[in-house]
């Protein structure tokens, strides 16, 4: 069976089998000498050491499934460019996959004239998260070094048999019984002040714009998390609604939050798509003072968090939810935080879909 991250990702992409919306690219900087024949072997370990990479997805009997390989065919891609051509190559490397056909990894090795060569990687979202990224480069470098890794007690597979066994979906009847609870009444819709018409349908053409916190106002916030007891994403996101609230006029806005999914230590370093969303409803209520509010965001994600298993797609089912195609179901804008160890600046990055 696939899980309910992985059925959800291909229905999607059915609905649009050009579509590169669920690619997850990255690029990682490799010194000019590096031995291909060395990387070539080296993804063939990590192809081997993790089934998601020999992964494929079909319908059978009208059920989405996944299918696993004892092995797959792929090739590095090598090819020399000048240092302007770099964004250029990569948005032409960045293609749809077919996801009938093993492995959803594709990489190629760009040799930059005169400069340090660069490993290109894209990998579809089905297969992959956040983590996952950092897995398969924390394990290239030590399999690239000749380190031997310790073998995985389990994979992408148990995972999902476990998830979507009767015995499980049994043990968080309390978690569905909550998240309805928490959305018994109508679901507010966030309006947001624009300069275009919202289109009929979603599309996924974007921009990101960028605010840096100084360093003062960094301290400040995080001074104002240890006098309330409140973690630095509460904090963000309690700012963050504040200003929703501010530019729509709305008092009851839903946002949705990211969690990894990989609450047991055994997950921790398998590669696969374990994200869940969770949809937060934040009342910025003018009354309130913001410590008042602060503390209901803490004490709203904290229930959520402590509700985290149940996921989003089945709860997206169970309301009955009426499908607008130019609007995604429950919420339009996530906060997500990035851990960026050592900056001195704040990293959050708020994610508003305007049609």
């Amino acid at each position: 069976p696939v899980s309910s991250a992985q059925k959800r990702l291909f229905l999607l992409q059915q609905m649009d089998l050009s579509s590169t919306a669920y690619n997850i690219p990255c690029t990682i900087t490799l010194s000019p000498d590096i031995d291909k024949e060395k990387i070539y072997q080296t993804f063939k370990k990590l192809i081997a050491r993790h089934e998601s990479f020999r992964t494929s997805f079909e319908v059978k009997d009208e059920v989405p499934v996944q299918s696993i390989c004892e092995q797959v065919e792929f090739t590095i891609e090598e090819f020399t460019i000048e240092e302007n051509e770099v964004q250029n190559r990569r948005q032409q490397f960045i293609q749809a996959f077919d996801l009938s056909k093993a492995p959803l990894i594709r990489i190629a090795k760009a040799d930059i004239k005169g400069k340090d060569s660069l490993l290109m990687i894209d990998m579809h979202h089905i297969i992959s998260d956040g983590v996952s990224h950092a897995i398969l480069e924390q394990e290239f470098h030590a399999l690239y070094s000749g380190e031997e890794l310790p073998p995985l007690s389990l994979q992408y597979k148990d995972y999902s048999e476990w998830q979507m066994s009767e015995d499980r979906q049994q043990k968080i009847k309390g978690q569905e019984e909550y998240w309805l609870s928490s959305f018994e009444n109508d679901i507010p819709v966030l309006n947001l002040p624009t300069d275009y018409i919202r289109p009929s349908y979603l599309s996924n053409e974007g921009n990101m714009i960028t605010v840096p916190l100084s360093p003062k106002q960094t301290r400040f916030i995080r001074s104002l998390c240890k006098e309330t007891g409140t973690t630095l994403y509460m904090n963000m996101l309690s700012i963050f609604s504040v200003l929703l609230s501010k530019l729509s006029g709305q008092d009851e806005i839903i946002v949705g939050l990211s969690v990894a999914g990989r609450k047991h230590h055994d997950l921790q370093k398998i590669v696969g798509m374990f994200v869940n969303s969770l949809p937060i409803e934040v009342n910025p209520n003018k009354n309130k003072s913001y410590y008042e509010f602060l503390f209901n965001i803490k004490n709203t994600t904290l229930n959520a968090y402590e509700n985290q298993d149940y996921q989003f797609d089945d709860l997206v089912n169970k309301l009955n939810i009426q499908r607008v195609p130019g609007r995604n179901p429950v919420f339009d804008v996530m906060l997500n935080m990035i851990d960026a160890s050592g900056d001195e600046e704040i990293q959050a990055r708020p994610c508003v879909d305007l049609g």
